[in-house]
């Protein structure tokens, strides 16, 4: 990408992750003007929008209902509403970041894998504590922890559990221990694929690890960069009139016609498996740089669980790290590079290991630029 003085950068930023096959990706912008010639919010349904649905249904097969909305916040809370009407219940535990409305914005000062600060913060100003509203934040990141509250003879029983599946540090057994515990005890489980599907897996962590949830959440790289996001899970759950789960926008074709054009990428080109490629070698190459500078000691190149979503990391509660990989992002940033601090970062299907060179070229640069003891040329 360029800014408007006309220097160029490698972006793994992406919009904070939508941005799955690349910016300005001739496909996807032909299939979007196509559809926006032909009307993008017309009356009734479409097939375009059931084509979609029924897509994305094959990577999920134990789902057969869909909802499709606009932003990873409101698919959450959707899905909540369909959880609680379904179980007549209504506490929800969350566990993980799951967007900015009431009761489900963040109240901690951090919730990255990595990065896991457990020191309670303040909600944002005019939102809603949990408590008032049925949402229980569990700062846990283990299936112990997580069961405990389960088994909890004095809390209420559970309209739902809300994951992040990154938060789980052993996905294989976590996911199955946290399955039965929901199944024991009549919760459903939704799982808030926001970052992952399409990306780790077409079918997401629930395709690696042989899980199932009751209710899926999809977005980001659903269209490339529009926006869109989907709610998956059974037709007597999946219940949008019932629940009054609808809005003007649901239906909007140009992000519908989006998401086609980018499965289609993503099915054909086999992207997720490039997407891994990639990562590795930015992660491998950064480090290399790191390691030569003397800095690899306070940060670190990591896979946020998976290549695809690759992390520098600095440890919490280490001021010197911090300053280092923020001074390290930020003239990165002036050497034509875009990384995210504090958050992972995001491969995309146009990015190649020249990329990923060229990258750790910027991190060697502004390592051996860094007024630091430790950085040495």
């Amino acid at each position: 990408m360029w800014d408007t003085t006309g220097q160029e950068y490698i972006d793994w930023i992406c919009g904070y992750g939508p941005v799955v096959i690349g910016h300005g990706d001739p496909r996807i912008a032909t299939a979007v003007y196509q559809q926006m010639l032909a009307g993008t919010l017309l009356p009734g349904g479409s097939d375009l929008e059931d084509a979609l649905g029924e897509r994305l249904l094959t990577y999920h097969p134990s789902a057969d209902s869909y909802l499709f909305l606009k932003t990873g916040s409101e698919a959450v809370a959707a899905a909540i509403r369909l959880a609680r009407a379904h179980t007549g219940r209504r506490q929800v535990l969350r566990i993980g970041f799951h967007g900015w409305h009431d009761g489900l914005i963040d109240p901690k000062v951090g919730w990255h894998n990595w990065d896991n600060v457990r020191t309670p913060g303040p909600h944002p100003p005019g939102a809603n504590p949990h408590d008032e509203l049925g949402i229980e934040t569990n700062p846990a990141s283990t299936a112990d922890e997580i069961e405990a509250r389960f088994r909890a003879s004095n809390a209420p029983p559970l309209a739902a559990v809300v994951l992040d599946p990154i938060q789980l540090p052993d996905l294989a057994t976590g996911l199955t221990r946290l399955r039965r515990a929901c199944d024991d005890t009549g919760a459903l489980l939704v799982l808030d694929e926001t970052k992952t599907a399409f990306r780790v897996a077409m079918g997401g962590v629930q395709e690696l690890y042989g899980i199932h949830a009751d209710l899926t959440i999809a977005g980001k790289a659903l269209a490339n960069g529009l926006p869109l996001s989907s709610v998956l899970g059974s037709c007597d759950v999946v219940q949008p009139k019932r629940t009054r789960v609808k809005g003007t926008f649901n239906g909007e074709r140009a992000a519908l016609a989006a998401a086609h054009a980018t499965l289609d990428v993503l099915e054909h080109d086999d992207v997720c498996q490039r997407l891994d490629t990639v990562g590795a070698a930015l992660i491998t190459e950064v480090n290399k740089a790191l390691d030569a500078t003397g800095l690899s000691e306070l940060v670190t190149a990591v896979p946020y669980r998976w290549n695809s979503m690759p992390h520098l990391h600095a440890p919490t509660g280490h001021p010197e790290a911090q300053r280092v990989r923020h001074e390290l992002i930020a003239d990165a940033r002036h050497r034509g590079v875009l990384l995210l601090e504090g958050h992972n970062s995001f491969v995309n299907a146009s990015h190649t290991t020249s990329d990923a060179t060229r990258t750790a070229d910027a991190i060697h640069d502004a390592a051996q630029a860094l007024n630091h003891p430790r950085a040495r040329t």
